[in-house]
Order: C-alpha cells, then structure tokens, then sequence
C-alpha cells in the first residue's frame, strides 16, 4: 500500500497485489471519499468519515480503561528513531497491541495486533516514509470516465433515518461499547455494519437480508452448530468470522475475539 496524506480530509490510498498490479484506490478530495478498483469500472461515494473532539476522548477513556499502557525507545523503522507503545489487557493481562511510533511526528511506522491465542493477527510496516514535500493536486482527486458506474454510500443523516429496522446484540463482551454504523447497498435493502471497540480492537456486525451475498476474504469456512441455529465459522487477518442465518436475515460477525465470545454475541442478537 502507497499512502499520501495532505490533512484529514485530502487523502490516497493505493493497494496493490504482490504482482505490484493496483487493485484498490481510497482518495478524498476534501469533500467526499471515493473507493474503487481501475478494472471494475465502478467507484463507492460517499461522504468524509468524520471524528470529533469526544469521540477522541471517549476513545482514549476506552483504552485507559481496558489496558495498561508501557512507552519505551524502539528500533528504527524505515530509517526513523521511533517509541514503543505496548497495550496489556487489564483483564487477562496477555499483550494485545505494540506500535513504533515516529519519535518526531507520531505516526505508526509499525504495529502488531494480536489474537486472543496471543498469535500475531495482522502486522503493518512502512518500509519507506518521507516528510514536507508538496504533493501534487490530482493525486487527491478523482473523474470517473461516463461509463463508470457510481455507486452512492449512505450518509450519516440517512443511515440514523432508515436504521429502525436493524437488530443489535444484547450482550458484548467486558470493555466493548458501540462506536458507529455504515451501511451500503446490497440487492433491495442496505448491508448495515455496526461497530463496536473497546479502544483497540473493532468487533464488526453486519446483517442484511438472506439474499445477499457478502465477501471477506475470508478462508477455511466450517461448520459451527450453536444453540440455537447452525453457523459457518471462517478465518481473516482481522479475526474470526461467525456466519448465520435467521428470520429471512443473514448476520455477520468478525473481530480478534475467541469462537466462546462471538458465539455468546451471537446468541444474544434477538
């Protein structure tokens, strides 16, 4: 992945497979996100994502609250002196985040989530990063030929509107709280995603009707009978993915939780 920032609301992302072929694009233009692959001819629009002072601070309560936190000098990462930051469970104790953070201007230069089994999840690394040059104006636009299809994402104003249908679990684990909702389109009706963090780790929820079909990239899928229903549990860099179906309702769960936490959250959804 290429990254170029100019501020929170001017920024690119390109992902590119391991034959360096690009696959995705993430850009703002200051005013609205774009997400599309080149080959598909179809790019995602919607609004900015939006964060506020209280949502920073509610975030940073979150974490004081469910880890203990340890600061030392790191190694060099891509050329950089950086600080370790190490995130212990205050409930388990087990590590669950390190991140080498860029001594001069704080960024993450690497990080490392971890598992419950206290496996590595998912890891990032910046091989190369560079300061203050003036990055060019296209870089963070983006003109859709006419024969592209755009497809609009909901904003948060619609999302609040039609979300009185959707069911939420009853029971989170210990530390987590709701932090937002998406939705996106899928047949007649929305895919809604709803959020859920403890400060680190993002416990995502997703349902929709049966019909749809959705697509994590996930591997390994097995069948999983829990008490009420029959489900299929799969495996991502993000966590576990618990599948089900009920009511005419496809339901979705992944997060870096054990098959014990996300079947009792599943359970739990009415």
């Amino acid at each position: 992945m290429d990254v170029f920032w100019a501020g929170p609301s001017r920024y690119r992302r390109e992902i590119r497979d391991t034959s360096e072929s690009l696959g995705q694009v993430i850009v703002a233009d200051g005013k609205n996100e774009w997400i599309y692959s080149p080959n598909d001819k179809k790019a995602w629009e919607g609004p900015l994502p939006e964060g506020s002072r209280s949502e920073i601070e509610s975030e940073v309560r979150l974490i004081s609250a469910n880890y203990d936190i340890k600061l030392s000098p790191g190694r060099r990462i891509a050329g950089r002196p950086t600080w370790l930051l190490e995130f212990k469970s205050r409930a388990t104790g087990a590590l669950v985040r390190r991140l080498w953070l860029d001594r001069q201007y704080w960024l993450s230069l690497e990080s490392e989530l971890f598992r419950p089994n206290r496996k590595i999840g998912s890891a990032m690394r910046f091989t190369s990063v560079s300061f203050g040059p003036k990055l060019a104006a296209d870089l963070f636009t983006f003109k859709p030929h006419a024969e592209w299809k755009i497809i609009s994402r909901l904003s948060p104003e619609s999302i609040a509107g039609k979300g009185a249908g959707r069911i939420l679990p009853a029971w989170l684990p210990s530390g987590y709280v709701f932090e937002g909702e998406d939705a996106l389109r899928g047949g007649q009706n929305p895919v809604w995603h709803d959020r859920f963090s403890d400060g680190i780790n993002i416990l995502s929820f997703f349902q929709c009707s049966d019909d749809v079909r959705l697509d994590f990239g996930s591997t390994g899928a097995q069948p999983v009978s829990m008490a009420s229903t029959h489900a299929k549990l799969a495996q991502t860099q993000d966590g576990l993915v618990l599948s089900w179906s009920r009511g005419g309702r496809r339901f979705v769960l992944i997060g870096p939780l054990d098959l014990e936490a996300l079947e009792r959250i599943a359970e739990s959804v009415p």
